[in-house]
């Protein structure tokens, strides 16, 4: 393997490379991807103690595991401890997806950038999106009820198959339910629902979902509208675009700022009739 080569990302956890496992009995072989996490390095980003840091990429690799019954998260193949060059590290193997939601969504903005569309359509096709809607509304139930919260749900760590299957990744900041249902949100800076920066207490099942429904809404408009819209008038923006009605409810209800009026189960997502709409 020549990392320096095939390194796919690199932040203030260490290195993810990208891999070919060789497969039994020959062939082309399985692509994934080598997840290097520097205890050393991590440490240093969280301002924690090294065994502080420890742990946490440990979490990381238990928390791949409790999800290994679920088929819409990216596949842990396994995971070990190595001495490296930058000293003790967690390693995890993980399936590597054709692209990630990200991609998908700046593809679409430059092919209709470079042909000046203006489509009268979401801008990713509304099949996408439900699909979209209901593999990571299930990955986050099947999270929820072992008591788990993502806490970084967005296009960037949502995966899809070169078959279109989408997954839900990167589990580097999940982190077990509060007794209470409450405590300080886990989500990145502008995908945290509004209560979470006016009481800084929060459920962190409340951000994952608020988080799927900015999601989304990036799929829909794209990232630029999205986070100028916020949540002012998300249903005219929607059916300005030409999105079904049961798109706009969904999203709508997802997005509803007071907490109140939120769907915040991904069980009930999954139920939606845009979701079940899809499916059929």
């Amino acid at each position: 393997m020549q990392p320096e080569a095939c390194v796919l990302g690199q932040g203030g956890f260490g290195r993810a490379i990208a891999v070919n496992v060789p497969a039994i009995g020959g062939g082309p072989g399985i692509p994934a991807v080598v997840k290097v996490i520097s205890h050393a390095q991590l440490a240093d980003n969280q301002n924690c103690s090294p065994a502080m840091a420890a742990w946490h990429a440990r979490f990381e690799a238990r928390a791949h595991a409790a999800m290994a019954g679920c088929r819409t998260t990216a596949v842990l193949y396994g995971h070990g401890e190595e001495q490296l060059d930058t000293g003790a590290c967690t390693v995890l193997l993980l399936e590597r997806a054709a692209a990630s939601l990200q991609d998908i969504i700046m593809a679409a903005l430059s092919r209709n950038s470079s042909s000046n569309s203006s489509s009268g359509s979401t801008l990713l096709p509304e099949g996408t999106i439900g699909r979209i809607a209901a593999n990571i509304a299930s990955a986050l139930d099947y999270m929820h009820v072992r008591g788990l919260e993502h806490g970084d749900v967005k296009p960037h760590n949502i995966l899809l198959r070169s078959d279109g299957t989408p997954l839900l990744a990167d589990f580097a900041v999940v982190h077990e339910m509060e007794v209470d249902g409450l405590g300080i949100p886990h989500a990145v800076p502008g995908w945290s629902p509004p209560e979470a920066s006016a009481t800084n207490m929060c459920s962190g099942r409340n951000v994952d979902m608020w988080a799927l429904g900015l999601t989304l809404l990036h799929a829909a408009l794209g990232p630029e509208q999205a986070l100028v819209l916020g949540t002012c008038d998300v249903a005219g923006a929607l059916r300005g675009v030409g999105a079904s009605e049961p798109l706009v409810d969904l999203v709508c209800l997802l997005l509803a700022p007071n907490v109140q009026q939120r769907m915040c189960s991904a069980a009930a997502v999954m139920q939606h009739p845009f979701v079940l709409g899809v499916a059929e």
